[in-house]
C-alpha cells in the first residue's frame, strides 16, 4: 500500500473522530440546555423551568404570555422571569423565578378554589374545639341535641377522604362533668385527652381519657394529685420530638429555637420551622446556600426582629419574614403554667399545612393560605371563625373550621372547606 493512501485513510478517520467529538460536544451541550444561536452560529446556554400544580393543568403564564399548561419543562435563557399560574375557579399564583444556565428552577403551585364547596360535620351545638398534635383528629363537646345521651366529648377524625358523622367517637357524655368548661389536653401520640376543671389557680378535678374509645363513667378516675408527673411525661415525649427535628439545623439556628425563640413549631417534613424571636438577632451570612447550585430566589430577611413571625428553610439555609401580626394569647390555664410555657406570651394563630409549602393563618373573620417565603396571600374564606378554629385534614383537601355560617346565632358546627 503506497505512502499516499495510508496518508489518505489517515485524514479520514481524524476528521471522523474529529466529527464524532464535535457531534458529541454538541449533544451534550444541547442535553445540557444549550440552543444553537443562527446570528452569530454558537450554542447559548440555557436554564430549565419546571412548571407543577395542584390541580394540574393549569395554564403558565411566563411575563405575562401564555406559554404552556402544567405540568411542563421549558428551555429558557438565563433572565428573572414573573411566572403565574392560573386555572379557572382558583385563585391565581405568582412568583419572580431566576433562570440560571444549566441548572433547573422550579415553580410549584398549590391553587386554592375562589368559592370552596361547605359540607356540615356536626349538627347542634359545638364548642371547645382541640386539634390533636398529628393534626389527624378533632376533640369537640357537642351540645344542644335532643337526645341526652348524644351531648359530651367526642372526637372527630380527619384520615378518610370523606369526612362526616361516621369518623366521630363519644368519648363521653354530659351526664356527670360539664365538657364545655373544661380545659382539653392532647397527649403528644394522640391517645389520651386530658381534661381540667377549674380555673386559673387552682385545678379542681382532672381525668384522662381514652382518645379512640368510650370512656364507662365508673372507669372515670381523678388524676390531679398525678399531674405534674403526667404533664413532665408528656413534655419529655414532645422534647424527644422536637429534638429530631432540631438536629438537622445549624448550631446557631438551634440556639436560636431553643434558647432565644417562642412558639417554634416544624413543618411536617420537618425541613422548616416557622418561630418568633423574644430578641433582636442577626443570622450569620447564608454559606449553605451559596454552597448550592439553585435555591428559592424570594429576597430573604436575615436581621430578625423580637416578635416577628419567620419561616426557616434547613435545607437552603434561608429564612424569610411572613406579614402577619402575633397575637396576644388569653391561655393562661393552670396546665399551661404546668406545662412551663409562661414565656410563649403570643400566639400566631399560624398552623402548617400538609404539604409544608404554605402555612394556615385564622383570624376572627377570616382564614389565609400563604406560601412559606411569605409570598401569595390568599384568602380562603371570610366568614366568623368561631374560636379562631381552623385546621387543614391530613391530606390538605380539607380545612376544618368552627363557625355559624348558614346557621341560627346561637349554633355553632364544624364546616368542611373543600380545598380540591
Amino acid at each position: 500500500m503506497s505512502t499516499k493512501i495510508k496518508r489518505k485513510r489517515l485524514l479520514v478517520n481524524i476528521a471522523i473522530i474529529i466529527v464524532i467529538a464535535l457531534g458529541s460536544t454538541i449533544a451534550i451541550k444541547i442535553a445540557k440546555g444549550y440552543r444553537p444561536n443562527l446570528n452569530d452560529l454558537s450554542l447559548k446556554g440555557t436554564g430549565l423551568l419546571a412548571v407543577s400544580s395542584y390541580p394540574k393543568q393549569a395554564k403558565v403564564l411566563i411575563n405575562d404570555r401564555l406559554s404552556t399548561t402544567t405540568d411542563d419543562t421549558l428551555y429558557l435563557k438565563p433572565d428573572t422571569y414573573q411566572i403565574e399560574i392560573i386555572k379557572e375557579g382558583f385563585h391565581p399564583w405568582s412568583k419572580q423565578i431566576n433562570i440560571k444556565e444549566e441548572l433547573v428552577s422550579i415553580a410549584a403551585a398549590r391553587l386554592f378554589p375562589t368559592i370552596p364547596a361547605t359540607t356540615p360535620l356536626t349538627f347542634y351545638h359545638v364548642q371547645n374545639v382541640h386539634p390533636s398534635p398529628g393534626g389527624d383528629k378533632i376533640a369537640f363537646v357537642l351540645t344542644g341535641s335532643p337526645f341526652n345521651e348524644d351531648n359530651g366529648l367526642y372526637t372527630l377524625s380527619l384520615d378518610n377522604t370523606l369526612l362526616g358523622s361516621k369518623q366521630s367517637i363519644q368519648l363521653t357524655n354530659q351526664n356527670v362533668y360539664d365538657y364545655t368548661k373544661a380545659t382539653l389536653l392532647w397527649s403528644p401520640d394522640s391517645s389520651q385527652i386530658l381534661v381540667a376543671f377549674g380555673n386559673q389557680d387552682l385545678i379542681t378535678s382532672s381525668h384522662l381519657l381514652n382518645a379512640k374509645s368510650l370512656n364507662p363513667e365508673k372507669s372515670i378516675n381523678d388524676v390531679t394529685v398525678q399531674l405534674p408527673l403526667i404533664l413532665s411525661q408528656w413534655q419529655d415525649q414532645l422534647a424527644l420530638i422536637d429534638q429530631s427535628s432540631l438536629s438537622q439545623a445549624p448550631e446557631f439556628m438551634q440556639k436560636i429555637l431553643l434558647e432565644k425563640s417562642q412558639n417554634t413549631y416544624f413543618s411536617p417534613d420537618q425541613k422548616k420551622v416557622f418561630y418568633i424571636p423574644a430578641e433582636d438577632i442577626d443570622l450569620p451570612e447564608n454559606t449553605l446556600g451559596q454552597s448550592l447550585p439553585s435555591i428559592n430566589p424570594t429576597p430573604e430577611q436575615r436581621q430578625l426582629k423580637a416578635n416577628q413571625i419567620y419561616v426557616y428553610d434547613i435545607t437552603e439555609g434561608t429564612n424569610y419574614l411572613l406579614p402577619y401580626p402575633i397575637i396576644p394569647s388569653t391561655n393562661t390555664d393552670l396546665i399551661t403554667k404546668l406545662k412551663g410555657q409562661t414565656d410563649s406570651n403570643y400566639t400566631t394563630n399560624l398552623r402548617w399545612y400538609p404539604n409544608s409549602n404554605q402555612l394556615i393563618y385564622t383570624q376572627e373573620n377570616k382564614v389565609e393560605t400563604i406560601d412559606y417565603d411569605g409570598l401569595n396571600q390568599t384568602t380562603i374564606i371570610e366568614t366568623q371563625i368561631l374560636e379562631t378554629f381552623s385546621t387543614p385534614s391530613p391530606t390538605g383537601n380539607h380545612l376544618i373550621i368552627l363557625t355559624n355560617l348558614n346557621q341560627k346565632p346561637d349554633q355553632q358546627n364544624l364546616i368542611s372547606l373543600d380545598l380540591k
